[in-house]
């Protein structure tokens, strides 16, 4: 699974160095209601559940009191923590909303077969399997009705799973998950932003909650560090008025820096580099090859230091001497960079509009 965290330059260099991102309290959250939209629509499923075919669920939603209940939980702090991830690669809004000018889009490629985990402790002793789950945009109002239905269904059908699967005393573990899968709700009308989510529960840490302030609000969070550092294999630098600068800045820093990453296989981000000259119409059947003998480079000559950043120019170079085709390719190097550590460093190409 392919996902990217949208952030400041300053944030990624921190990220990338150690392997820690920050969980923001889903309280403080840009949107300082989307928790609450979250409470209040799975509130509003739940008492409507006969009509989406959980009859069970509204039964056991009126026997709790879930309209009493509502107060008091949206009153109440919350010990959940989220970090929020896009599906989407290159969006304006979360530029806009994340990265600031020339911010940057942070790529991690999640191999689906295995576990990543992170430290629950300051001390880095005890560790737990990070978990993602895609986030439901459903809003009653304003939302087409069809959308909202099927949306609704899946909601319920997750939560009657989660019941299911945990017992227990049915009123407790119904207000646990209530509260769980609100930060996993979202206004439709940011549908755009494809989210994915992991969320984080204090108390089931030993991580110090620590306070950052962002314009005048001290923002609670949790240093989620992973054990071998993030899958990041690539770093977009978002629009803005010195985008080459900040470009120019960070392969720099890629190239001459000691990274804290989970290293993404070479064959992956490679093959990434090679798909990204498609754009630029250039033969395909030649790009293949020239992929191919790139990832044909001898495992002895990477022991002694070479790397697939030198064997990909050198390769470059030798392939294409068509005039034309010689221009895309330097073109294309000029905003596509393969640093020595394994991350490609491009550009976005949406308009500056900051």
């Amino acid at each position: 699974m392919e996902l990217y965290y949208y952030t400041t330059t300053e944030t990624m260099k921190l990220i990338i160095t150690g392997g820690n991102i920050y969980a923001t309290n889903v309280g403080y959250l840009n949107d300082s209601d989307e928790y609450i939209n979250g409470l209040r629509e799975i509130k509003g499923l739940l008492e409507n559940a006969g009509e989406f075919g959980f009859p069970d669920l509204q039964d056991r939603a009126n026997t709790l009191g879930i309209e009493e209940k509502y107060p008091l939980i949206k009153a109440g702090s919350s010990n959940i923590y989220s970090i929020s991830f896009s599906k989407a690669r290159d969006l304006l809004s979360q530029w806009h909303m994340y990265s600031r000018e020339s911010g940057v889009q942070v790529k991690m490629a999640f191999d689906d077969s295995r576990n990543y985990d992170y430290y629950q402790d300051d001390k880095k002793i005890k560790k737990a399997e990070l978990k993602k789950r895609e986030v439901h945009y459903l809003t009653k109002i304003g939302m087409p009705s069809k959308e909202y239905s099927n949306a609704g269904a899946k909601v319920l059908e997750e939560f009657k799973g989660e019941l299911e699967q945990n017992g227990g005393n049915v009123a407790d573990e119904m207000i646990s998950i209530w509260k769980l899968m609100a930060p996993f709700i979202k206004n439709y009308g940011f549908k755009q932003e494809d989210e994915v989510r992991t969320i984080f529960i204090s108390d089931e840490t030993e991580l110090q909650v620590g306070y950052r302030p962002d314009r005048g609000v001290l923002k609670p969070y949790l240093n989620i560090r992973m054990e071998k550092g993030w899958p990041i294999c690539g770093i977009m630098v978002g629009p803005g008025k010195n985008q080459d600068q900040v470009f120019q800045s960070i392969c720099h820093f890629l190239d001459h820096t000691e990274l804290n990453i989970d290293k993404v296989a070479d064959e992956k981000v490679v093959n990434d580099y090679f798909d990204g000259m498609k754009e630029y119409f250039l033969p395909e059947d030649k790009i293949q090859r020239c992929k191919e003998e790139v990832l044909r480079l001898d495992p002895a000559l990477i022991k002694m230091g070479v790397t697939y950043s030198e064997k990909i120019q050198e390769t470059l170079i030798s392939f294409f001497h068509d005039k034309e085709e010689r221009n895309a390719i330097e073109d294309y190097m000029n905003n596509n960079y393969f640093c020595n550590k394994g991350i490609i460093v491009n550009k976005s190409k949406l308009p500056y509009e900051f």
